[in-house]
């Protein structure tokens, strides 16, 4: 997880991504989750 951030973020991230692909939703909630926040914070 990155640091630096609160969950409230995190979460925000995860929200925005599911407004915007709908169509994600009858997916699992591990990849609901995962694959937002992996592009939103990439490693480095």
């Amino acid at each position: 997880m990155p640091q630096g951030y609160t969950s409230g973020q995190l979460v925000k991230v995860v929200v925005k991504d599911l407004n915007a692909h709908p169509e994600k939703l009858h997916l699992d909630a591990m990849a609901l989750v995962l694959k937002p926040l992996a592009s939103a914070f990439p490693c480095e």
